[in-house]
């Protein structure tokens, strides 16, 4: 009898180990589209004035200017910090002690 559930235990682990690593997979690609999805987001507007014989009013414009970030965590070669080695770990602080640069 004993045997029977170590067998029946030992089923459940694996079944719930394979289950927890499918679960956090779906989680990084789901949160990995996310964050795309807010980097794609556009700030940029833009109102025009509005003129007549008796008065007018002045138009408002945004522009956004892009900032590139680079390093080992953001961009298509990104690695999660469980794979980065220590060289990666020292280009992430050296990037985060330079200014960003800007266009």
């Amino acid at each position: 009898m004993a045997v029977e559930w170590v067998f029946v235990a030992s089923i459940l682990v694996l079944g719930a180990v394979t289950a927890l690593v499918a679960m956090r997979n779906a989680l990084n690609s789901q949160l990995s589209d996310f964050a795309g999805a807010i980097l794609s987001l556009d700030p940029q507007y833009e109102v025009r004035g509005v003129h007549n014989r008796e008065s007018s009013t002045a138009g408002s414009a945004y522009i956004h200017n892009e900032i590139k970030i680079q390093g080992p965590l953001v961009g298509p070669n990104a690695k999660p910090p469980s794979q980065m080695t220590p060289a990666d770990w020292r280009a992430l602080d050296l990037a985060q002690n330079d200014p960003l640069p800007c266009d």
